[in-house]
């Protein structure tokens, strides 16, 4: 049975790639074929493989909810750092991964009009401003990946998932004479 819960928890896991995976095939057929299916398509499949990686990410990566005490809600028995640590990392993992959204957000709110076409300015400012806009979007999913594995590690610390054993004794090297 516990052959079956292992094999489980990695399709789960495979499935969260797949739906990202899809994604992006989605992109790129909206890309190279200009088919609006596909743009909605990718904006849903993106959306829903972020939210499930955001529960894996809680759930199984950072060892979340597995709390018995009612003082921390949604946390672990043992921590390392603060309880305002794990919630600001919280709000802050679903931010980072969603900033894609954002981002399309702001270069689509940024992006001259139609009738600026000639407007050799406005469409290097635009382009100035979506190179700001990506530079942004890297510094959060770097800093969000820089917490993701903080967490993630203490978790393992903590948890244990792989059954590493302490070593008590070192043995001696054995030198050829």
């Amino acid at each position: 049975e516990e052959k079956s819960n292992l094999y489980r928890i990695i399709g789960l896991g495979a499935l969260k790639y797949f739906i990202l995976m899809m994604a992006s095939i989605c992109s790129i057929i909206y890309y190279e074929a200009h088919i609006k299916t596909f743009k909605y398509l990718y904006y849903s499949l993106k959306a829903l493989g972020c939210a499930y990686k955001y529960c894996w990410d809680m759930y199984y990566d950072w060892g979340l909810f597995h709390g018995t005490k009612k003082s921390n809600r949604f946390l672990r028995d043992q921590m390392k750092y603060p309880p305002w640590f794990y919630y600001v990392s919280m709000v802050y993992n679903l931010f980072g991964l969603y900033i894609w959204a954002i981002c399309i957000l702001l270069t689509s709110l940024l992006q001259p009009p139609k009738t600026d076409a000639g407007n050799e300015k406005a469409i290097h400012d635009y382009y100035n401003n979506v190179m700001s806009i990506m530079w942004l979007e890297f510094f959060v999913v770097a800093i969000r990946r820089t917490i993701w594995v903080v967490i993630r590690v203490e978790s393992e610390f903590f948890n244990n998932f792989e059954q590493f054993r302490d070593t008590v004794t070192i043995p001696p090297i054995k030198f050829d004479e």
